[in-house]
């Protein structure tokens, strides 16, 4: 009976430790403080551009080490908000908002809810497999095949994540903040290789390839003007959604719904409407 009562207690602890964990570590190892009224406005222009929620803000003391951070810490409710003073000193408005729309994707698609859980589910299996509650073979076929699902998953949520920042400020934006992030950090993103096949967040590199991938696509469909028969019209710089799709087909200033997040469809829907009328980027 207590072997049973001890599995389910693995996988709490380890959720709360991904998810909270991270909140008790930063308490302890920056030196943080509340933002002053001109830091306060900028960090909140910011999260409004960007489409970021968050409960409370902790500017990080960098004055020794200017140091490049922007995280969100914590369950729904309970989130934190933490900027490094060189986040505001140091880089352009623009970037700012693109690392600021980083974090709001993984806020929304619950990127570390997710993460907490499949470490918590991954050692609840280990331990299930350890205590001798389930069969030793068919115990560790199980943890390989969730802990491979698991790492697969995680990533198409970060990139769904990248995904809804892209949205929100473009993709080449986005990509030119985490390379200038990784610049300041003194890094260079690297890309996927066997040792990075099992980390549950793909490397940055590739991430930042993706958003290049994604720009170029995105640049020569959106250079396009529309035009339907002999009319020419201008369309508005961000898709509107409003309206069938039937009489969203007839009215070429207007994206059909179901194309607001994939560049794939603009894309065919560019070809389709304006009758392959490519332009260069």
């Amino acid at each position: 009976m207590y072997s049973f009562a001890v599995v389910p207690g693995i996988v709490f602890l380890a959720f709360l430790g991904v998810t909270v964990g991270p909140l008790l570590v930063a308490d302890r190892r920056y030196e943080l403080r509340d933002p002053n009224q001109d830091e306060r406005k900028t960090i909140e222009s910011h999260q409004e551009s960007a489409g970021l929620d968050i409960d409370r803000i902790a500017v990080i003391e960098s004055s020794r080490i200017r140091s490049i951070r922007v995280a969100v810490r914590g369950l729904p409710g309970r989130r934190v908000l933490f900027v490094s003073e060189a986040v505001l000193e140091d880089l352009a408005d623009s970037t700012s908002t693109a690392l600021f729309a980083a974090e709001a994707g993984r806020v929304q698609t619950y990127y570390t809810e997710f993460r907490g859980l499949a470490v918590g589910v991954v050692l609840g299996i280990l331990a299930a497999t350890v205590l001798t509650l389930v069969p030793f073979g068919p115990g560790f076929v199980a943890l390989g095949l969730i802990g491979f699902v698991s790492f697969w998953v995680g990533r198409r949520v970060q990139y769904a994540a990248d995904d809804r920042a892209a949205e929100r400020v473009g993709p080449d934006l986005l990509a030119k903040a985490f390379q200038r992030a990784a610049e300041l950090r003194g890094v260079e993103p690297e890309t996927g290789s066997w040792e990075t096949l099992f980390e549950v967040q793909p490397p940055l590199g590739d991430r930042i390839s993706r958003l290049r991938d994604r720009a170029d696509w995105y640049c020569l469909c959106n250079a396009v003007p529309p035009t339907i028969g002999h009319i020419e019209t201008t369309r508005p710089a961000r898709p509107r959604t409003t309206g069938s799709i039937s009489k969203q087909a007839e009215d070429p200033l207007v994206w059909p719904s179901y194309d607001s997040h994939s560049c794939v469809n603009r894309l065919w829907y560019c070809q389709t409407h304006i009758h392959d009328s490519w332009v260069p980027c």
